[in-house]
């Protein structure tokens, strides 16, 4: 019974919201983009904008260490 369990895949949750605004998602109106619905192309430029800035304040003080 055990064996039966592992061998089942993990069920993908359906994004009902979009991750930047947290808007709900229409179906006809979505815009995909790097594997995540976002409601327009706007919130995803906005996604973009903030990871790359918690990607580049993540790696300064790194680079402070080192001198």
């Amino acid at each position: 019974m055990a064996e039966a369990t592992a061998t089942q895949t993990p069920v993908v949750e359906e994004v009902k919201n979009c991750p930047t605004c947290k808007k709900p998602l229409k179906k006809a109106r979505r815009y995909y983009r790097n594997g995540t619905y976002y409601c327009n192309s706007n919130c995803f430029k906005k996604a973009q904008a903030s990871a790359k800035a918690a990607k580049a304040e993540a790696s300064e003080p790194a680079e402070g260490a080192k001198g």
